[in-house]
């Protein structure tokens, strides 16, 4: 048992590790293995909450390890795809949102700890779809960059997403103070 209650922070750690390795890949045109990558990540990220919960082996360290590991590795994974793989407009804007969004979670988070706070930092359901969605249009466009028209909606899917789930932690925010 004391085995399986790190897995899940080892998983965690090994989504961030495998950030630069991802970057390393995809420079190097590796697609395929960059898509391998990706769901090993991806993965990593479904495991490390799955197994937490299921073993009942939440922690601190993993509340606030499994959220900044995802946060890294879904930037690192679309700036690369936009810098190296080909400058979408969609993969920009996704990775600029995200961006923003990201950071301004860290500078609230950090906020709301400083401060003292009783404020919900549990991330929201749609999250997870979201990061689940980017994942998956992350894998697609490295498979079919041809694929226009499917790319721009999913991207504009993405986009929706990930400014309704700023909306929802900027109103948490809010309704704290």
């Amino acid at each position: 048992m004391r085995l399986i209650s790190i897995v899940p922070n080892c998983l965690s750690i090994f989504r961030i590790l495998i950030s630069p390795l991802f970057v390393y890949i995809l420079k190097y045109n590796l697609n395929l293995l960059a898509v391998l990558c990706l769901v090993l990540g991806a993965l990593s990220d479904f495991f490390d909450g799955y197994l937490a919960r299921k073993f009942n082996v939440v922690s601190q360290l993993g509340a606030l390890l499994d959220p900044l590991s995802d946060k890294i590795f879904t930037n690192v994974v679309l700036w690369s795809i936009y810098m190296y793989f080909g400058q979408n407009v969609y993969v920009l804007i996704i990775a600029l949102i995200l961006s923003i969004r990201d950071l301004g979670l860290l500078i609230g988070s950090l906020f709301v700890i400083i401060k003292k706070y009783n404020t919900n930092m549990s991330p929201v359901f749609l999250s997870k779809i979201c990061t689940t969605l980017i994942f998956t249009f992350s894998i697609y466009y490295l498979l079919f960059p041809e694929s226009e028209l499917i790319i721009s909606y999913w991207g504009i899917l993405c986009i929706v997403l990930i400014t309704i789930t700023a909306l929802i932690y900027l109103y948490r925010f809010k309704k704290s103070k």
